[in-house]
């Protein structure tokens, strides 16, 4: 196991303002399989896991295994945000986006 995931898992699951018991739950594992994982004491996570993992903390599995960047993720969370947005939503997006983009010339 990539000994970076369990520190990403706690920071995520902290970030989402998680208990390792709320986030067992979520999953539906035991509270010390958490912390085996966040304890770097798991070898090998199943694939099932970590996309149940990815999906509670709103990352990408990519993300959580430490195979994509932070910029990745939020371009990520950006286009399905982006994407349930109604026609005047995006409108407003885009004109925000280019406020932000003139700031920065």
């Amino acid at each position: 196991m990539n000994l970076a995931i369990g520190k990403t898992v706690k920071n995520l699951r902290v970030k989402n303002n998680m208990t390792q018991e709320q986030l067992a739950e979520a999953i539906d594992v035991c509270v010390t399989y958490i912390s085996k994982i966040e304890n770097n004491r798991v070898n090998n996570i199943s694939l099932s896991i970590a996309c149940d993992l990815a999906d509670v903390l709103h990352v990408s599995v990519g993300y959580l295994i430490g195979q994509s960047t932070e910029t990745e993720m939020m371009d990520e969370e950006m286009t399905r945000k982006f994407a349930e947005c109604s026609s005047s939503e995006k409108r407003k997006v885009l004109k925000i986006m280019d406020v932000l983009r003139e700031d920065d010339e």
